[in-house]
């Protein structure tokens, strides 16, 4: 996490792993963006971790642009990519750049908004750039792409429309305006390309973040529960509105303890603010507001809206439970905890229990059958089947028999007896263990 100016906009980023292990993460990030960069390999693609990203990001709305990455890379294909962009995330993706050359000889890309080639200086890495009229052998090819995007945006207008059908020229502000609008609404996700390993496209990117994802102000309100009677709260997001941030992260410090992530939704806040804990129903004095820089950190005081900060000095972050001072060794806990165990088992009839797991799992058509059997196996009971659904050591399991193509979401539902068969086999081999 960190945050960079540009065209003088503020731009707090979080770079969320791509990892299958760190999926819990990437939901968390994206509960508090605002948009999101998505990055494909020009050579891997859309792989399977990217379909369950993307529907991480259908789920909370994220705006979000697609960058290929690597294009100088050896078996760099764009229109491949933009294809399995279309195939394999259902998307529509309206490209507003093409590529210059690829691999070795990648030179620079065509902005299909201003209609002009951006070249870089190859010794510059990245530094400098010109724009340039586009060359002769991708002028047909740019001015075909160039048409499918204003067919794309303007129909998200209808006087753009009307200007359109009736021979009219689009205009870049009205164009960089349609793009800005369907974005942010969802209509499509514009697709770029670069290389980033050289700096090539890296500020036109930036200025795509500028231009087209949205900034606080352009999202619709925040929605919540109130914890006492799970009534739904609106939170507008004004400077006008009272205080309202979301903790999604409780990270510890050797050195400054523990402090939480916090995205602000409503009014700036100051350093040494008290502020409601609505989990503990506690009001607290927020003792330092730290910037964060990656592994460093700055001290700031204040915070406005959108950005994305940590508080430090937070009392009431640990989850429900209690403690109490050590006063005995641990092999003393050990001793009395085998021999209470011990007695409670004579005493009371004793059956063992597992848990039962709501399990839903998302998976393509053509592996439908190996999952059914799966969960079978684990003597699990299907209770529907749905055609888009929204959302143990099983994702091992999963991934591997489908290719990396499925995902499942998993919460306890109830504890049950076991079979007695599986009892029976259970308490035989402690038994030959103890032996």
């Amino acid at each position: 996490m960190t945050t960079t100016f540009w065209n003088k906009r503020r731009i707090n980023i979080i770079d969320t792993p791509g990892h299958v292990d760190f999926t819990l993460e990437v939901e968390r990030a994206l509960r508090v963006l605002d948009g999101a960069i998505c990055l494909f390999d020009s050579v891997a693609g859309v792989e399977p971790q990217s379909e369950t990203v993307w529907r991480q990001a259908d789920k909370y709305g994220v705006p979000r642009i697609c960058f290929v990455n690597k294009i100088d890379c050896l078996g760099a294909n764009f229109f491949r990519i933009k294809d399995m962009i279309v195939t394999n995330l259902d998307a529509k993706p309206p490209v507003i750049q093409l590529s210059i050359g690829s691999k070795d000889n990648f030179q620079g890309v065509v902005d299909l908004v201003k209609m002009k080639a951006v070249i870089w200086s190859g010794e510059e890495l990245g530094v400098k750039f010109v724009y340039q009229d586009i060359s002769v052998d991708l002028q047909e090819l740019a001015q075909d792409y160039h048409s499918q995007m204003i067919e794309a945006i303007v129909k998200l207008d209808d006087k753009a429309m009307e200007n359109y059908l009736e021979g009219y020229k689009l205009d870049e502000k009205t164009t960089r305006k349609l793009i800005r609008k369907g974005t942010i609404f969802g209509s499509f996700v514009p697709v770029l390309c670069g290389s980033t390993f050289k700096n090539k496209w890296i500020q036109p990117l930036l200025n795509t973040v500028v231009d087209y994802l949205p900034s606080p102000l352009d999202l619709p309100v925040m929605k919540g529960n109130n914890l006492e009677n799970l009534e739904l709260i609106i939170e507008k997001t004004t400077s006008d509105e009272p205080f309202a941030g979301l903790a999604f992260k409780i990270m510890i410090d050797p050195f400054v303890g523990s402090f939480a992530f916090v995205r602000i939704y409503a009014r700036k806040l100051l350093a040494g603010s008290y502020l409601l804990n609505a989990n503990k129903g506690k009001k607290e004095r927020i003792g330092k507001l730290l910037e964060m820089h990656a592994n460093s950190r700055e001290d700031i005081k204040v915070a406005l809206i959108g950005d994305i900060i940590a508080f430090a000095g937070l009392k009431d972050n640990i989850t429900d439970g209690s403690y109490h001072d050590v006063d005995s060794c641990v092999l003393a806990f050990q001793l009395v905890a085998r021999r209470a165990f011990k007695e409670g088992i004579k005493k009371a009839s004793a059956r063992i229990l597992e848990p039962i797991m709501k399990v839903e799992v998302i998976t393509v058509e053509e592996h439908l059958g190996d999952v059914i059997g799966d969960l079978n196996s684990r003597r699990g009971q299907i209770n529907s089947f749905g055609d888009k659904p929204r959302g143990l050591k099983y994702v091992s399991t999963l991934r591997g028999m489908t290719k990396g193509r499925a995902s499942y979401t998993m919460q306890l539902a109830k504890f049950d007896v076991v079979p007695q068969h599986i009892q029976n086999q259970l308490a035989s081999k402690e038994e030959k263990v103890a032996a």
